[in-house]
């Protein structure tokens, strides 16, 4: 109900609990607010004590809803896309552990690069290589799956370990920077992606949705 402006004593009735006039109308439940009822005035109405309680009750629950671990698109595709490059490390990490542990065919990459025919047992450690490779591979997956999932369920812990892979990843090529600057030559690593990533979860709007399921899991705790 929107604010009566305050009309002529005559006009007015007697509040019903202390016989004063009537100067306000409670913008809650519509009764009548004189001076002895302490009414309290929030963003541009007046209410009753008590009524004001129910309206902040009504816009938390309404803030906790809309706040209640959603998340949005944008964590969604993220948290899609990890879930896929999962599958596809998952796949490689199978892969080149089975390359490594049953192949006695060569090397098609490394036959075309060197010219000869090459084999794993030809190459020092190569076996060894591959083999360590895929587990490399197959604990990325798992890290993959478990910020995909925990994006996808608004985990602070899943956006954190996100957030520190993307650190080391961009300290990691700006070390590379370095010694390709001293060394003349080199491959010039950019982590465009970690990039975007530490920029778009660090966005006040992105860090809120995770901090509100955080709250309520120290509460059940």
């Amino acid at each position: 109900m929107p604010m009566s402006s305050t009309p002529e004593s005559t006009q007015l009735p007697q509040c019903p609990e202390h016989g004063l006039t009537v100067k306000w109308i409670c913008n809650q439940c519509g009764k009548p607010i004189c001076s002895d009822c302490k009414p309290v005035a929030f963003n541009y109405q007046v209410f009753h004590p008590n009524c004001l309680d129910v309206v902040n009750r009504k816009t938390e629950k309404k803030s906790n809803k809309k706040n209640s671990g959603t998340p949005s698109p944008g964590v969604k595709a993220v948290a899609w896309f990890l879930l896929i490059m999962a599958v596809v490390l998952f796949g490689a990490a199978l892969l080149l552990i089975g390359v490594a542990v049953f192949s006695r065919h060569y090397v098609p990459m490394l036959t075309w690069m060197s010219g000869s025919i090459s084999t794993l047992d030809d190459i020092p450690g190569g076996r060894i290589f591959l083999g360590w490779m895929g587990f490399i591979a197959m604990a990325a997956s798992v890290i993959h799956v478990f910020v995909g999932v925990g994006l996808l369920n608004c985990l602070q812990a899943a956006r954190r370990t996100l957030l520190v892979v993307c650190w080391i990843e961009i300290l990691l090529a700006g070390f590379g920077w370095m010694i390709v600057l001293m060394a003349g030559g080199g491959f010039w690593d950019v982590p465009a992606v970690a990039v975007f990533f530490v920029i778009y979860f660090s966005r006040p709007k992105v860090r809120r949705q995770f901090e509100h399921v955080s709250e309520l899991i120290e509460v059940h705790r």
